[in-house]
């Protein structure tokens, strides 16, 4: 009877002893996967805060390309104001050396070449006095509110609609103006008047609008040409 409880002793102690050494084994397979799970979690932030940090990355370079191209469009309006201004003032000198001076003001070289070219124009079969007499009233124009300041405006200058002189519709105004066209240009600036204050004229032979006779004074003919004012 003794000899069969110490058996059955023996075998509770050593079915406990394996008892506890699995118990111990869990245990430290649990602390292990535990210590695991930390480390990954305790990974993670990383991970996760250079995965936010990428997804920055081409923002930033995106707002880096939009101040460049800023920069690019800055420097294109620049660049567009530049040049009109250049275009501005090469288009200021032109006129300049085109048209004539202010009234009341000292001459251009150029008022002998545009008058002598609408002289040329208007007067080509015309004597010396009809030329002059051309001449004489382009620069009273000049001298009048109601036209433009300039002999190359004046030769332009477009009135309700219409161009005042035809040559400058039909090309006429660029042809070379002939000496005697010259010499009344410049015999007229120089204050030569033979119709005096005259402003308009036209050759009633050729003409096909006849507003000036029904609206202007008669004041001579010369040639061809009959003279208003």
């Amino acid at each position: 009877m003794k000899k069969s409880v110490k058996v059955a002793l023996l075998l509770t102690i050593i079915a406990f002893s394996f008892t506890a050494l699995a118990a111990g084994s869990y245990h430290n397979q649990s602390i292990v996967a535990n210590e695991n799970h930390t480390a990954k979690t305790e990974d993670k932030p990383e991970k996760i805060t250079t995965y936010e940090n990428n997804l920055k990355v081409p923002e930033v370079v995106g707002a880096q390309e939009n101040k460049k191209e800023d920069k690019k469009e800055d420097g294109k309006e620049k660049t567009t104001e530049e040049v009109t201004t250049v275009q501005n003032n090469k288009e200021t000198e032109r006129r300049a050396s085109n048209d004539t001076t202010n009234r009341g003001t000292s001459r251009l070289s150029d008022e002998v070449y545009w008058l002598a070219r609408i002289i040329h124009a208007e007067a080509e079969a015309e004597p010396y006095l009809g030329k002059a007499a051309v001449g004489n009233v382009i620069l009273n124009r000049v001298k009048v509110s109601k036209f433009p300041n300039t002999i190359y405006g004046v030769i332009f200058d477009v009135q309700d609609g219409y161009t005042q002189f035809s040559p400058v519709l039909d090309g006429r105004i660029h042809n070379s103006p002939s000496s005697e066209s010259i010499k009344a240009a410049k015999d007229v600036l120089d204050g030569y008047q033979p119709v005096g204050s005259a402003l308009y004229f036209l050759n009633p032979k050729k003409s096909e609008n006849f507003w000036i006779p029904a609206n202007r004074n008669y004041m001579t003919t010369i040639g061809k040409h009959d003279f208003y004012h």
